[in-house]
This record gives C-alpha cells, structure tokens and sequence, in this order.
C-alpha cells in the first residue's frame, strides 16, 4: 500500500509535465517556422472548426494521460519474472495506444498517415531501449550485491559484468537495425529516415552511450564493452544495409567507451566522496 502514493505522485508529474510540453512545443515549433504561435496544430484546428479550446482541451487530456502513463514507467521491478513481463507488456500497450490517439487526433504531422508510423515505431524503440537500460541497471544492482557479500569472485577485465548488458548490446545490434529497416519499408518513405538518420544519430549514440554510462557507475570502467558493441554491429552492417553503413558501428564504438569512461569516473568520485577524500578502490 505504500507504493501507491509514490506512484501517484509519478503519474501526476508526469501527466502535468507532459501537459505543458506538448502545447509549449507545439507554439515553439510555430514561432520556429513563421506560422503563428497556437498551442494547437492548425490541422487540429481545422479539424474543430477554428475553435482553440474544445481542441486544446483534448490535446491537454490526451497530453496529460499520456504523460501519466510515462511516470508510472519509473516504478521499481517486480520482484518476480512473470510479473514484470505483465506487468510492462500492459504499460507498453496502453501507452502505445495513448501515444497513437495523441497524434492522431491532436494531427501531429499528417495524423494517420505515414509520420503517425514513424512517431510509433521510434516511441517503440525509445520505449524498448530505456526498458532494456532498467532492467540491466536493476540486474547490475543485485550483481552488486551479491559482490559486496563476497558470493561472487572478480572477473578479468570485469567480463562477468559486461555480460550482464549482453541483451541489451544484441538489442542495439541486432534486432534495432533490422526493426528500422523494417519500419522504413513499411512506412513506403522515399528517404529511410530511421535506417539514415534515426538509427546512427539519435539511437545508437543515446543508446551506447547510456548503457555505457550505467554499466561504468555499476563495475567501474569495463574495457571489454565498446568492443563487443563494435563486433555485434558489423553483422548489421553488411547482413541488413551495407558497406557505407560502417560508420555506424563506430559511433556505437565511441558512444559505449564515452559512457564506460564517464561512468567509471562518476563512480570513482562518489567513493572517494564516501571514503571522506581517500582513494578508493577499483
């Protein structure tokens, strides 16, 4: 029972911050390009007839249940497997249709057409990604554990503790590069927008970059982890788009040993914080 107001206060934070955004950046995005500075799309308000504020009131309810839906995202684990699948298979889908009836109906791009499929598959893998970062976090936390009580021995090069994120490295290798080509084709885009822009520079360097950066604050720095992102990736290259791709690989290369660099150095600070200036150990 004491998880429920915590988890009120997520859903009510989220819902309020995502109410706000979303009518702010709409305005932006006008003032940006010239057109007027409404908190609505002008296809949204075509749609209801030049009244601003029966169409800003569902863009504020839908805004404010989709943003909800993202701050129940940031509640622990369940404790047991089948609960957590459940459990984030359900938020997924009832955020995914959230998300499709913001903008479908508040008319983001061309509504139902092909920018609503690109705003779904990148919330998809955004949502993927972030689950997938959690869970190895959470999972290196009882690793951790399981260290400081001396039931594990250490490995070299901290081997043990990069495959933790193994998952999550096939996730960014394997399966993300197939799903954008995918949705690419699906889309019937003339330019593959997530094979081309998305997935080079917005996801594989977000996605590095924080596994990286959770997988250095947890074991310290891991030298074992940008390479493997490195050698996963180069099957994608040639199997699923080809030779020009490779850079690629190299920016998922340079985002994970950023993020190990960075984290290692974060968590060597906050034990010399907690060792009162000493130096602390690896």
């Amino acid at each position: 029972m004491k998880a429920y107001p915590a988890m009120l206060r997520r859903c009510l934070l989220g819902g309020l911050l995502c109410a706000a955004l979303v009518p702010g950046l709409i305005a932006l995005s006008g003032v940006l390009s010239g057109a007027p500075a409404l908190p609505v799309t002008a296809a949204m308000l075509a749609s209801f007839g030049l009244r601003l504020l029966p169409a800003l009131g569902l863009e504020i309810a839908l805004s404010f249940a989709f943003g909800a839906s993202l701050g129940a995202a940031t509640a622990p684990f369940a404790d047991d497997r089948r609960t957590l699948l459940r459990d984030s298979l359900g938020h997924l889908l009832l955020s995914e249709l959230l998300f499709f009836l913001l903008c479908a109906l508040c008319r983001f791009g061309t509504g139902l057409g092909e920018s609503t499929t690109f705003l779904l598959g990148l919330f998809v893998l955004i949502y993927a990604l972030v689950w997938l970062a959690r869970w190895m976090g959470w999972y290196s936390d009882v690793l951790a554990i399981r260290d400081a009580l001396g039931l594990t021995v250490p490995s070299p090069l901290r081997w043990r503790q990069t495959l933790v994120y193994a998952p999550l490295l096939l996730f960014l290798c394997a399966v993300l590069p197939v799903l954008c080509r995918f949705i690419d084709r699906a889309a019937g885009a003339d330019v593959p927008v997530f094979s081309a822009l998305v997935l080079p520079f917005l996801l594989l360097p977000a996605g590095g970059f924080c596994a990286g950066l959770s997988l250095g604050r947890r074991a310290g720095f891991c030298p074992l982890f940008a390479p493997a992102a490195l050698a996963l990736y180069l099957p994608a290259v040639y199997l699923v788009f080809n030779p020009s791709a490779l850079f690629q690989a190299f920016i998922l290369f340079f985002a994970a040993l950023l993020g190990t660099l960075l984290g290692a150095a974060l968590r060597r600070l906050g034990r010399k914080k907690e060792s009162g200036g000493l130096e602390p150990g690896p």
